[in-house]
């Protein structure tokens, strides 16, 4: 029984990140992942508006001048292909190039309508044509079977930085025919001459520069396959054939010529394999390719032994409006089976080439499994391999799953891990960067022992492009083809175009054109990847050795590692703690200007006493600017310095803030935070050359200015020392016993009464903290009256717990956060209780969706089976009447048999009674005869 051609189970978290990714069903069929997202509405606003057809209708003008490049017949290249081929065909060989040269002799008619339709199906962000049954691509599993070149080897961008050891003639020879007249030579094949005449193919006959003339630009690279280099030259040809088709597009969608020469003959190549059906065409297996002959001898033919060779023996097709049409329809509307252009190679037992991957034999032959696997791995494609002045190097990303079923796997929803990875075409200025870029991680293989080789699709899959392709092809393919086919009228959608997609999220498609019309938008998709330049963490430095660079490079990097650091920081800030930190700085702002406008007033220091009443007075106001002016309190300077600070917070024009001065601040804030309470500082009516005699000790304040807070550090008295450990040797032996008794630190004895006190304060700390932090006043006049009698690290203690209230802002501000916690916490638990459901009734939907596609199969099969079961019971009927006719006819037959039988026994009886006894023996009548 045939394999089903849905695959409904669901992909487990595990392997939906793995390239393949089993069923569940014990078929040994895979399908190629990373699996993308089911929901392609990021997919619709990207990239539906950047399919060529959809921006310009497909016409026979801009593909006047395509094809210059086209790799026709040669004179004078069957010979000397034959001369080289007879000494270095095994050498070919051994690189993976010979069948890709053996295809050099085939003469391929172009077929432009074929070509030109199906460019306006590309997709630049994919890489793949946007048909209407599905993505499909050009793989390297189409490039080994149908040319044979190496897909295994690994890219070494540095092989090919080599110098040309031979000087090659390219101009003023004649084009290439007087290129072949000029290097091919008489006698033995010299390494001069295999160098030019690879050149000559892969410049001709693989990538077809744009130039239609003989160039050195493939010099390098025939010198390195002539050593025996291995290079992977299917993944050079590929990257090639995207570049040109992105190119050719770009062309398109600007309703510009194009005029663009590559590798078309690939193109053409592999359509003309997997639109085989779509076309009156003989089979494949039927095909003749021309046999090795030099140029002036007869033509011979031979049977095809590649799909490469068959293929390239097809008809082709000049260039016209009715033959585009076709074409496009064809792209448009899909092929009357969506799985039987899909998968094609499933009769390579009748093509011996390639050896070396036949996919009837993947499970049995290793070197076959694992170029299948290399061929099933996203990568990375270089472009540009050239040596020229305006060659730049670049790439395009390889990502297979687009086209799952051209492998004979499973399709699912499309993911483009490559473009999260890096830029899409970027520009690589260096081998080493290239190197770099070769190096991007890749997904996981996964684990597979056995592969059953079927196209089949997931139902995600399923859903996920009938919603995208509602849109790309959402008018009718008559709409497009009115530049083409004359006198016929576009159709009109009956319904609009879906402005919100299933899952909900609204459709917007992205500009793709500039409002100019002369360039092309980049894709929204791959913006935030990381740049070609971050492979080496940093812009490369540029090269000039008659100059050093200055010595201030040195400061900058540092500047630049440090303001990195900062803004790590800063992002590592918590809200509450940030705000904290900014209420901290601004009070630390006060107490500087409250310090400064202190020391200003009184330089010398003097004590600063209260004003009385008669120096308060206010003189006549013609002498208030000579009179003297009243000094302030130092309460009364801090009053002020909060309205001045708040006063160029708020009416000052605000100058830009830059994140450096921000962190500077806040690490100031933060080591105000780390550093311990200092003592409280003393009263601003006593100068701190004459302490007051007064025993009264002013309230604490809860903060100090910075400049007090030095001064009380070093006025502070110094620990004691040990006097043992003043000397490296011991000094007991020289003091007297009443000399080494240590000075006493004993604290003086607190009174019953005090603790009493202190026990009060501490019953009143332990109230409610939302109450403390609203009035503390009571405790702060408790202490008030005893501070005097408490220690300096007791009231050091203190001081910030009788200062609740300037808390008070914080303690709302975290309650409510708390709350918002509480209340977020509720919102997450309902969001996620209804994300479920939404999957669940996702879920089932989509099985809604698939059942009748499934119902419809299984009818299939009941009808089937009940075919196979009415036939088989017709034939039971049959045996039925036929027992039941012998079963009838047996007394009659048991009667005659009885009657005969009875005859039988009645003869037998008669011949018994004949029988007489005869005396003696035969031998005695003998005897008798002889004796007489």
């Amino acid at each position: 029984m045939a394999s089903a051609p849905f695959y409904t189970s669901e992909i487990p978290a595990v392997f939906k990140n793995q390239i393949l990714i089993p069923t569940d069903d014990k078929s040994h069929r895979f399908l190629l992942g990373p699996m993308g997202d089911c929901d392609p509405t990021w997919l619709i606003n990207a990239e539906t508006d950047r399919i060529p057809f959809r921006q310009a209708k497909p016409t026979v003008s801009a593909w006047k001048h395509t094809f210059r490049s086209w790799p026709s017949k040669l004179n004078g290249y069957r010979t000397w292909h034959k001369r080289i081929a007879a000494v270095k065909q095994v050498h070919w060989d051994d690189i993976g190039i010979g069948q890709c040269i053996t295809l050099s002799l085939a003469d391929t008619k172009k077929n432009e309508p074929l070509m030109s339709a199906a460019s306006y199906f590309w997709s630049s962000t994919l890489n793949a044509f946007m048909f209407k049954q599905g993505p499909m691509t050009p793989t390297l599993i189409d490039i080994k079977v149908l040319t044979g070149l190496d897909i295994d080897s690994e890219i070494n961008p540095f092989s090919l930085l080599i110098n040309s050891s031979h000087k090659l003639k390219t101009k003023k020879i004649g084009g290439w025919s007087g290129y072949i007249s000029e290097h091919m030579e008489q006698g033995s094949v010299s390494e001069r001459e295999h160098v030019a005449f690879l050149t000559l193919w892969l410049e001709r006959f693989v990538f077809c520069g744009s130039t239609c003339g003989p160039t050195t630009n493939c010099q390098h690279l025939a010198q390195a396959l002539v050593s025996k280099k291995q290079i992977p030259l299917s993944r050079y040809l590929l990257g090639a054939v995207y570049r040109l088709l992105h190119i050719a597009t770009q062309d398109l969608m600007l309703k510009q010529t194009v005029a663009h020469g590559g590798p078309w003959w690939f193109i053409q190549l592999w359509l003309t394999i997997y639109t085989n059906t779509m076309a009156d065409r003989p089979p494949l297996s039927d095909s003749r390719f021309p046999s090795k002959y030099a140029d002036h001898e007869d033509p011979r033919n031979r049977r095809c032994i590649s799909y490469g060779e068959a293929a390239s023996v097809y008809p082709g097709a000049d260039q016209s409006a009715d033959d585009m049409a076709t074409w496009f329809i064809h792209f448009f509307t899909g092929p009357p089976s969506a799985k039987m252009d899909m998968f094609v190679y499933t009769s390579d037992r009748d093509f011996e080439l390639p050896d070396d991957l036949q996919l009837s034999l993947i499970n049995d032959d290793m070197e076959s499994r694992e170029l299948f696997m290399i061929g099933l791995t996203p990568c990375l494609l270089p472009v540009g391999i050239f040596q020229g002045r305006s060659t730049s190097l670049s790439y395009e990303f390889y990502t297979p799953m687009t086209a799952a079923r051209q492998c004979g796997l499973g399709q699912l929803p499309i993911s483009l891990h490559l473009h999260k990875l890096l830029e899409s075409r970027g520009t690589v200025p260096s081998a080493l960067v290239m190197n770099k870029a070769m190096e991007i991680e890749l997904p996981n293989l996964g684990d597979c022992d056995r592969l059953h080789l079927n196209a089949f699709v997931h139902i995600n899959f399923q859903t996920w492009w009938q919603e995208w392709a509602a849109h790309i092809f959402h008018r009718s393919a008559r709409f497009y083809v009115t530049e083409l086919i004359q006198g016929i009228s576009p159709q009109v959608p009956d319904e609009p175009i879906p402005s919100v997609s299933n899952s909900g999220r609204k459709i917007f498609y992205a500009q793709a054109i500039a409002p100019s019309g002369s360039t092309i938008l980049e894709s929204i998709i791959g913006l935030t990847a990381p740049k070609v330049a971050t492979l080496l963490q940093g812009p490369m430095p540029k090269e000039n050795p008659k100059r050093k660079a200055p010595a201030k490079g040195k400061s900058q990097k540092a500047s630049k590692k440090a303001k990195t650091d900062d803004q790590a920081d800063a992002e590592e800030l918590d809200p509450s703690l940030e705000e904290f930190l900014e209420e901290q700085v601004m009070e630390e702002e006060i107490d500087a200007a409250a310090a400064d406008a202190h020391e200003e007033e009184n330089p010398s220091g003097e004590t600063t006493q209260e004003p009385s009443a008669e120096a308060a007075e206010i003189p006549p106001a013609d002498d208030q600017d000579d009179a003297p002016q009243p000094k302030r309190t130092r309460h009364a300077v801090r009053k002020a310095a909060v309205s001045s600070a708040l006063k160029e917070r708020t009416q000052s024009v605000p100058l830009p803030r830059t994140k450096k001065t921000t962190l500077q601040r806040r690490e100031r804030a933060k080591a105000r935070l780390r550093t311990p309470s200092p003592s409280p500082p003393p009263s601003p009516t006593v100068s701190p050359r004459a302490p007051s005699r007064s025993p009264h000790r002013p309230t604490p304040s809860p903060t100090m200015s910075t400049k007090q807070r030095k001064a009380d550090a070093s006025t502070t008295d110094a620990p004691t020392q040990n006097l043992a450990d003043m000397f490296s040797f011991d000094i007991g032996q020289f003091l007297d016993d009443e000399d080494k008794e240590l000075p006493s630190t004993a604290r003086a004895p607190i009174s019953d009464d005090l603790k009493n006190r202190l026990t009060d304060i501490a019953n009143r700390l332990e109230s409610s903290l939302e109450y403390l932090v609203e009035d503390c006043t009571s405790i702060r006049v408790r202490v008030q009256e005893i501070q005097d009698e408490l220690p300096e690290d007791l009231m050091e203690v203190l001081t910030p717990a009788i200062f609740l209230e300037q808390y008070r802002f914080k303690l709302n501000k975290a309650k409510e956060r708390l709350a918002e916690r509480r209340e977020r916490d509720q919102l997450e638990s309902a969001l996620s209780a209804s994300k479920a459901q939404v999957n669940a009734d996702k879920t089932k939907l989509d099985e809604l969706a698939v059942e009748p596609i499934v119902l419809k199969h299984k009818l299939e099969e009941l009808r089937r089976l009940e075919a196979e079961l009415v036939s088989k019971l017709e034939s039971t009927r049959r045996e039925i009447q036929e027992a039941e006719a012998g079963i009838a006819a047996s007394p009659k037959a048991i009667e005659d048999q009885m009657a005969k039988l009875k005859a039988s026994a009645k003869y037998l009886a008669t011949l018994s009674k004949s029988l007489k006894p005869i005396p003696g023996t035969m031998a005695d009548d003998a005897q008798a005869i002889e004796d007489v």
